[in-house]
């Protein structure tokens, strides 16, 4: 066994280091531990230094696409309907004075006149007038009264319908020794359709002449007259003479 001093002699020969440099018991407690505490203390001085360094924390940058959305609404054309041309439509009265059977003799026929329209031949009723217009049919025995007019579609008409109301009469009756008029109550209907065929022509004008058949339209009841009217239908292009309008 080699003694601890044999040890040294040959480590100085291999070395070739000073005797004062290397200590005497290289594997003493002592010396071990003096190394432990150095390479702690180097630790500690390396942990410090890196731990001493600013750590500039990576910053992310987030970069939002936007998205554009073009919405494309395509444009219908409807194809345009044409517009039918109008001409013009008069509606007249006409009448004269009357006696009614057993020589009562009219002296005034009255009644509320509420509406005027025609009937085309495409199916449809066309308005011409809508009011109240209160009528004396033997006001208009010399002249025509203008009762209703409008523009309407050129084309063919079949049928006029009249709105009635509220209609009274006045005789006189010489065998019943009435010589001054009396005055009746006389009923009529909310409706009189007349069938009569006529056209409307561009840019014309027409006139429907209404001419009552007073003697055939009025007759006796227990309380007082009835009227159902019968008229006939005169036509006319343009406007006739000496009219006046209602």
């Amino acid at each position: 066994m080699i003694k601890k001093s044999e040890l040294f002699k040959k480590l100085d020969k291999k070395l070739d280091l000073p005797k004062s440099i290397l200590p005497k018991d290289i594997f003493s407690t002592r010396y071990i531990l003096g190394i432990l505490l150095a390479l702690v203390f180097l630790a500690v001085i390396i942990n410090l230094r890196y731990s001493d360094e600013t750590f500039i924390e990576p910053t992310t940058t987030t970069i939002r696409q936007t998205t554009t959305t073009t919405t494309y609404t395509p444009t219908t054309t409807l194809p345009t309907i044409p517009q039918k041309s109008t001409g013009k439509l008069v509606v007249a009265l006409k009448d004269e004075e009357h006696k009614l059977p057993g020589g009562t003799i009219v002296k005034s026929m009255n009644f509320t006149l509420t509406k005027v329209s025609v009937y085309s031949d495409d199916g449809k009723w066309v308005e011409v007038f809508s009011g109240a217009k209160v009528l004396n049919l033997l006001d208009y025995t010399d002249t025509l009264a203008i009762v209703a007019e409008a523009n309407i579609e050129e084309g063919t008409y079949e049928k006029l319908k009249l709105g009635l109301s509220d209609g009274s009469i006045w005789i006189t009756n010489t065998f019943l020794y009435i010589y001054t008029p009396k005055k009746y109550i006389m009923a009529v209907p909310t409706e009189k359709t007349v069938d009569h065929i006529f056209k409307i022509t561009p840019d014309d004008t027409l006139t429907l002449i209404l001419d009552f058949d007073i003697e055939s339209s009025v007759s006796r009841t227990g309380e007082g007259y009835l009227m159902d009217p019968k008229i006939s239908v005169v036509v006319r292009s343009g406007v006739p003479d000496n009219v006046i309008k209602i």
